[in-house]
């Protein structure tokens, strides 16, 4: 199987009012120290396995400054899909990503989704994907 381990960077934004006071509400989550993330693909709440994001978006690897993430959707109360980042990792047994860690939360950062990756996601998946995407990597 070939590892397809790049992805598509996406700017990091961290709310200002915590930035001024050199703070990190993600409890050191991978964005707490990035500039960049580096989506590489998608997930569903009910599984860990990442499905690689479309060829042309495998541009770039991820590393210390745009850590690898995928975008997990899960149904809210009344059904509705809703999309948010998680933090992944290269899982040399199975040959894909997997989301490691059991249960993230929204630690305050943001990324921001380039419009034609935001439809070619959609379109991949049929859920809708915000051009701006909360990052759930804080872990209690």
């Amino acid at each position: 199987m070939a590892k397809a381990t790049a992805g598509y960077r996406a700017d990091i934004y961290a709310p200002n009012f915590i930035a001024r006071r050199g703070g990190d509400a993600t409890n050191g989550g991978v964005s707490s120290t990035a500039d960049h993330i580096t989506i590489v693909g998608t997930t569903h709440m009910s599984t860990g396995t990442v499905c690689p994001v479309p060829g042309k978006f495998q541009a770039t690897e991820p590393g210390n400054n745009a850590p690898a993430v995928a975008i997990r959707f899960m149904r809210g109360l009344h059904g509705a899909l809703s999309a948010h980042l998680v933090p992944v990792a290269w899982d040399e047994r199975r040959g894909c990503y997997s989301v490691f860690g059991r249960a993230y939360s929204f630690g305050g950062n943001r990324a921001d989704l380039d419009r034609e990756f935001a439809r070619a996601i959609q379109f991949a998946t049929t859920a809708e994907v915000p051009e701006f995407i909360k990052i759930h990597d804080r872990m209690e």
